[in-house]
């Protein structure tokens, strides 16, 4: 018996809501009626006014909707500026940490042509040296040569004085 009591209870509870509903309904319905009505009233007697309020009115939900489409287009532009800035940013991050690096590969090579610089450069000085000092025992063996064919020439030298 308690099990038809509960069900009888919900039946009463879903009846009620049902009434409750129909008169919200039918409350609403009838509000909504009203308003038409009497709105239909207000623009027969005052169309200008309701010409300029709506002509106004849709003026500023175009206006509001161009705003609108105006900041996302600029928002969406700006937002793809911003991403080829920040791909050029690491590019330019990248580039500079090559050009680091060949910074430091370049004054390593340049230590070291300046050290072969001056390496070669006294070898050439020993090289010069040893060629001029050839030149110069030529030249002073030619002059000895020259001077034994001349009579008296012997006497000249300072060890020949004693």
């Amino acid at each position: 018996m308690s099990i038809q009591f509960s069900s009888g209870k919900q039946e009463k509870q879903v009846k009620q809501e049902n009434i409750y509903s129909t008169k919200t309904r039918y409350s609403f319905s009838s509000l909504l009626e009203e308003g038409i009505s009497k709105s239909a009233e207000y623009v027969q007697k005052n169309s200008r006014k309701v010409v300029i309020g709506g002509a106004v009115a849709l003026s500023f939900s175009f206006m509001l909707g161009y705003i609108t489409g105006m900041n996302t287009t600029t928002n969406r532009n700006f937002s793809a500026v911003n991403n080829s800035l920040s791909v050029i940013n690491r590019q330019n991050m990248d580039i500079s940490k090559k050009l680091e690096e060949l910074n430091s590969k370049y004054e390593a090579l340049n230590s070291k042509v300046q050290s072969i610089e001056f390496e070669s450069k006294s070898r050439l000085n020993t090289i010069e040296n040893k060629v001029q000092f050839k030149e110069a025992v030529q030249k002073g063996e030619e002059h000895v040569q020259k001077m034994e064919k001349k009579r008296g020439w012997k006497k000249l030298l300072p060890w020949n004085w004693f």
